[in-house]
């Protein structure tokens, strides 16, 4: 079974050297909101919306300071699925990624990506580091 598997990603890797995402982005913090809103809705629709977002918001402090409350941002982000449920958790990530932390040591992260589902936490780092 692992050499099929094995088999399967040798040649997509083959056929998709520099595969890359749909959505539109910048900055991290930026793909992070987009893969947030991209769940139960097209990267389409998603890349619809966000210009109008990330023409003020590059990091977690700008989306605090912009929007000023999580209802302000709910309205920014209402033209795709479930967007109470996704800007409430978008929201909330960025009030934990402003807040300083102590420095990182060895392979500890403070990014909060386990609190994302794990198929959006595996989008954002394969696109931000390149992980196969």
């Amino acid at each position: 079974m692992m050499d099929k598997i094995s088999h399967i990603f040798t040649l997509l890797k083959r056929l998709y050297p520099d595969p890359k995402t749909e959505l539109d982005y910048s900055t991290p913090f930026q793909l992070m909101i987009a893969v947030i809103l991209s769940a139960q809705t097209t990267d389409k629709q998603v890349n619809k919306i966000t210009p109008a977002i990330f023409a003020h918001i590059k990091t977690p402090k700008n989306l605090l300071d912009v929007y000023k409350s999580q209802k302000g941002f709910e309205k920014a982000v209402s033209g795709v699925n479930y967007y109470k449920t996704k800007a409430k958790n978008i929201w909330k990530l960025a009030e934990i990624l402003a807040t300083p932390k102590p420095p990182l040591r060895g392979l500890q992260t403070s990014l909060p990506l386990r609190s994302l589902p794990p198929y959006q936490e595996g989008k954002i780092l394969e696109e931000l580091i390149k992980l196969p």
